[in-house]
């Protein structure tokens, strides 16, 4: 009798494992297996969202690029790694939202495994003083190797699957690692446009990352930025380093809660390491280009129309794609979105010209203060 019973309680615990797996691997939740997409069934993927680390590492993992991208949510909503500029099929956008050089460094040494060739940086300054070493939930086990069973036979992945099936909600992420568009500009809408993500997220940076979350005696995750410089330059890896173009209004927020002595520390920091690491390892610096600053792209106006749409910005952190295709033309030479009609966009940064660059960008400042009155007023109403 205990054999039948230990017989049936085999069979059906083989058969939950096989409806299990079956439906994760038909449903395909995190977008990693490359099932086939039925639309009104399992074509959009808004569970990536919530999900988006071990989908992103698992992607890592899976698909070996040569070229790969890291950074926070401005590279994650601007940056698309299909660009023309590179090989779509051998480049992967693995920005996080909220993403500390700490854990960019875990996801630089599994693509250093896997045979990258070309790192590209967006080295944002919250996250190089953010008081923790991590701002989301953080486990090192995601970057073992990767086993296509620990997903398919797992409960999480297949409550995400019955979450998935027939849901209208766009996909939060596009093959690529980049955040949809789409689904960005329904947030956008949804949240009643423009002008107020805009508040919203220098409210969020004002009390949060350029504040409570803010230390200035936090060091690991410079220690981690130069860790990566050092692992490239030995194993001969290229690297584009480079600041990303937020808006104006965002170094206002940063200027009322930090100061703009640290607009300029921060800089010179980044050089500063940047060409200790290369004369240590007896190689050229890496090219360090900056963004942020005041430019016509930089300084679009803030429409108070909640369905007007802007061209180069979701808010004043985030950049959208057509302004992260100019990026990439410049620092790449390219022009398939235009970057060479931008000639004065961005300027690499060594120690030869950061004194005279900065000094451009405090004048800058000063006119940018006096031609947009009405943003200092409700930046400095934070």
């Amino acid at each position: 009798m205990w054999k039948k019973f230990s017989i049936r309680i085999l069979v059906f615990v083989s058969l939950v494992i096989l409806f299990v797996g079956g439906v994760n691997l038909m449903i395909d939740p995190y977008d990693i297996f490359g099932s086939p997409k039925i639309e009104g069934f399992n074509a959009n993927k808004p569970e990536v969202y919530t999900h988006v680390r071990i989908c992103k590492t698992t992607m890592l993992l899976k698909l070996k690029p040569k070229t790969v991208f890291v950074g926070t949510s401005r590279m994650e909503k601007g940056i698309d790694s299909a660009n023309p500029n590179f090989d779509a099929k051998t480049s992967y956008n693995c920005a996080i939202s909220n993403g500390l050089p700490v854990e960019y460094e875990y996801y630089i040494d599994a693509a250093i495994k896997n045979g990258m060739q070309h790192i590209i940086v967006g080295v944002d300054l919250f996250a190089y003083y953010a008081k923790g070493l991590t701002l989301v939930k953080f486990d090192k086990k995601d970057f073992e190797d990767f086993r296509a069973a620990k997903y398919i036979v797992s409960a999480d992945v297949f409550l995400s699957s019955l979450k998935t099936i027939h849901t209208k909600n766009a996909s939060a992420y596009l093959s690529t690692g980049m955040r949809n568009p789409l689904a960005v500009q329904d947030e956008c809408e949804r949240d009643g446009g423009h002008k107020k993500i805009f508040q919203s997220s220098e409210k969020y940076y004002f009390e949060n990352l350029y504040r409570s979350g803010f230390s200035k005696s936090q060091t690991a995750h410079w220690q981690a930025f130069e860790r990566i410089l050092d692992k490239a330059h030995k194993n001969s890896i290229k690297v584009t380093l480079f600041v990303s173009p937020s808006h104006a209004r965002q170094w206002e927020v940063l200027s009322i809660t930090q100061g703009w002595t640290l607009f300029e520390e921060y800089r010179r920091r980044l050089v500063e390491v940047n060409e200790k690491v290369a004369l240590r390892n007896h190689k050229q610096p890496f090219v360090l280009w900056d963004f942020a600053g005041y430019h016509p792209l930089t300084t679009e106006s803030v429409p108070s129309d909640p369905k007007a749409k802007m061209k180069w910005y979701w808010d004043s952190s985030h950049y959208k794609k057509e302004l992260g295709d100019i990026v990439l033309d410049r620092m790449f030479d390219g022009n398939f979105s235009g970057g060479q009609d931008y000639l004065d966009f961005g300027v690499k940064l060594t120690a030869k010209n950061i004194d005279l660059h900065l000094a451009k960008l405090r004048d800058e400042r000063v006119k940018w203060r006096v031609a947009h009155p009405t943003d200092v007023v409700e930046i400095e109403a934070l």
